[in-house]
């Protein structure tokens, strides 16, 4: 998945480097490309819309922890929104504890 992510973000880097490549650094091409990058990012928001609302489906949905990539995704009861956050130091200790006492119990 971040292989993906970061192959997304030269995708995108190079379509930039290519709209520029092509055409001129003026004030119109820089308002075209900023006019597309804003379009793109609202498609993604309304992706994240669709994936927020499947995720939320799952009654048992408060807490994830992704540790290939040091974050949590976490329904934040408060704000009624869901959250990223980093893995703070104490989590990581207990996924670290939980993932030890796992595989103990898995041997015997």
């Amino acid at each position: 998945m971040i292989s993906e992510n970061i192959a997304l973000k030269r995708e995108l880097n190079r379509l930039v480097n290519r709209y520029f490549y092509a055409k001129e650094k003026t004030v119109e091409n820089e308002s075209q490309l900023y006019y597309e990058l804003d379009d793109f990012a609202n498609y993604i928001n309304e992706l994240q819309l669709k994936v927020a609302d499947q995720l939320l489906a799952h009654k048992d949905f408060t807490k994830v922890y992704l540790q290939t990539v040091g974050k949590k995704v976490y329904l934040d009861e408060e704000l009624h929104c869901i959250c990223i956050d980093s893995i703070t130091q104490p989590e990581a200790f207990e996924l670290l504890m939980q993932k030890n006492k796992d595989y103990v119990e898995g041997k015997k």
